[in-house]
């Protein structure tokens, strides 16, 4: 039950801790009602999970949610380096894996509380499907588990109460359903023509829809039969009453799932000779066979989509908003070792619950 990545959190988490510095009322090794301290998170960092370990704008953040997104990005750290890491190691101006992991964290459970009060202030919430949605996932969580008993070993097994996972798994929609909401022309958070022309100047953007096969691994034959194959493919398209219908036939039959889909493509974020071909496209134009680096494309030009514009611009209007947060963190992020942590959570993981990993 591996989760999606979380937005481009973690290169941004670097510059945070400069605007940290209160520590929030709530104790750390204490609970608001007394209770003594349990759980692996306690047992492997000396945290109450229930205690407040930062504060958001005034929103506390529980040391249970954070400890969940420290041992996350220190098993994405584990994965990205082979399973090998020496915690204290310095990646580059005296950072090391382990207080990047730290920040990291931080610059998560920041960013969804951001997004928590966006969602308060400008009255958006859950919808009806976003709630079936939830529900849907966690059944099937339950029912990956082997019942309702097997998951709760799950939780038990990552350190989180039912409670705050539902929760994380809520904080992922609510961001979702914020970003289409400011993508809806006429909402409140949709933004300004002006904010609009600021946030394009000195971008392209381009709406498509795109055949894309990879061409890893390929020999230069079957590099010239796919590039054949995906010219035949254009010329179709071209010839095609409804040229639309016709890619999403094809990418169908390719076994591609988004050929109905318009995507809207950014100079600055996407391969440069596709962006370059898409340009000399008039709208309703396909493309010949672009060759990317890994990849072979054909596409088709569509009229531009300043909705998923505005969706771009918001997003990247609320990791401005989460740089800018008051962030009030606790004695117990301070000091916090994160590599005696995460190698106490895997000793107790596998002593606990003769489980060598456990994979969020």
């Amino acid at each position: 039950m591996k989760k999606i990545r979380i937005l481009a959190l973690v290169l941004a988490a670097l510059t945070l801790l400069a605007a940290c510095g209160k520590t929030p009322e709530t104790p750390a090794g204490e609970t608001p009602a007394g209770e003594k301290p349990s759980g692996l998170f306690y047992e492997a960092s000396g945290i109450d999970p229930k205690s407040t370990i930062a504060a958001v704008n005034g929103r506390e953040i529980s040391a249970e949610e954070y400890l969940y997104w420290l041992a996350y990005h220190c098993e994405s750290i584990l994965a990205d380096r082979g399973g090998s890491v020496k915690w204290d190691e310095v990646i580059s101006d005296d950072i090391t894996y382990g207080e990047y992991a730290r920040r990291s964290a931080l610059a998560t459970v920041i960013q969804f509380s951001v997004a928590r009060d966006f969602s308060e202030k400008y009255g958006v919430g859950l919808t009806d499907a976003d709630r079936a949605q939830l529900q849907k996932k966690k059944e099937d969580d339950v029912l990956r588990c082997g019942g309702r008993e097997g998951y709760l070993r799950y939780l038990e097994r990552i350190g989180v109460s039912e409670e705050t996972y539902d929760r994380i798994d809520e904080n992922y929609v609510l961001t979702n359903r914020l970003v289409e909401t400011a993508g809806v022309e006429g909402s409140d958070l949709y933004p300004s023509q002006e904010t609009l022309d600021n946030f394009m100047k000195g971008k392209d953007y381009a709406t498509v829809r795109l055949i894309v096969l990879p061409v890893a691994g390929m020999s230069d034959e079957e590099k010239a039969e796919q590039r054949d194959m995906l010219a035949q493919c254009a010329r179709q398209i071209r010839e095609a009453e409804d040229p639309a219908a016709k890619l999403a036939e094809i990418a169908r039959s390719l076994g591609l799932s988004d050929g109905d889909r318009d995507q809207t493509l950014a100079s600055n974020a996407v391969d440069i000779t596709l962006m370059q071909a898409v340009r000399e496209l008039e709208t309703g134009e396909v493309s010949d066979v672009v060759e990317t680096n890994g990849a072979m494309c054909v596409a088709l030009r569509r009229p531009l989509d300043k909705n998923a514009i505005a969706r771009e611009c918001f997003s990247a209007y609320l990791v401005q908003a989460r740089q800018n947060a008051k962030v009030e963190i606790s004695d117990s992020y301070k000091n916090l070792n994160v590599g005696t942590f995460y190698t106490s959570l895997e000793e107790l993981r596998k002593t606990m619950f003769d489980d060598a990993a456990v994979k969020q």
